[in-house]
């Protein structure tokens, strides 16, 4: 309900990202990561109080894994593509690009 009724608020998708990835649902949590990202740089920033990038890196870090294995061995679904878009989007924001 948070995410309809403010959808440019930061704080919102990077609860919301925590939320999913507490219930194990780690495509979500990324998803809502990465928009929390587009929102508000600073989840990246080592330097910032609202730094998240540690927690970030690591669900990114196994998801890209796991999809580029299967993409070697078959093709992915269309909602694993888009996952993998975000996972290329963070890798490269991690790397200091920009969108």
């Amino acid at each position: 309900d948070l995410e309809k009724k403010y959808p440019g608020r930061h704080e919102v998708w990077a609860l919301s990202g925590r939320y999913e990835e507490a219930s194990g649902n780690e495509a979500a949590s990324l998803t809502r990561y990465a928009r929390a990202v587009r929102l508000h740089p600073d989840y990246l920033d080592k330097g910032s109080p609202d730094f998240l990038g540690t927690r970030i890196k690591r669900l990114n870090d196994s998801i890209f894994s796991r999809l580029t294995e299967k993409k070697k061995r078959s093709s992915l679904s269309a909602s694993e593509g888009q996952t993998l878009d975000t996972v290329y989007f963070l890798r490269r924001r991690f790397a200091g690009g920009c969108e």
